[in-house]
């Protein structure tokens, strides 16, 4: 762990080196690695078809980053994405800011073991 942080060091898996936007997130390995990496044995992420849990890395790292950069500059909390995410699970947590109050993950439906390993890297 570098950020101290399993959710950072997922959000830091893009970087930039020697000026050039780089994402060590490139196959379902790299996924599996950074799921080792954070506590999660590999086969917390069965297989599900070659590339897809590449795919559902990303994309949950990107909804996340949106969410964080809102909040980082004080902008409403634009959680669609997130939701849309995390809404293909059979059950799903959904983050939800009513007017005037502090954002709430609420549940409405278990994740796929997949999904629920990225979502654990938040709760720690």
């Amino acid at each position: 762990m570098v950020a101290n942080h399993p959710a950072l060091d997922f959000l830091n898996t893009v970087m930039v080196v020697n000026g050039e936007r780089t994402d060590t997130l490139v196959c379902d390995d790299d996924a599996v690695e950074r799921l080792n990496e954070a506590g999660f044995p590999s086969e917390s992420a069965r297989p599900i078809g070659k590339g897809r849990l590449l795919a559902t890395a990303t994309e949950l790292r990107e909804a996340i980053r949106s969410v964080v950069n809102d909040g980082k500059n004080d902008r409403p909390v634009r959680s669609g994405r997130l939701n849309r995410s995390l809404e293909r699970t059979r059950n799903h947590p959904e983050l939800v800011q009513r007017r005037g109050q502090p954002l709430q993950l609420l549940t409405r439906s278990l994740a796929s073991a997949n999904l629920s390993c990225w979502l654990q890297l938040l709760e720690r």
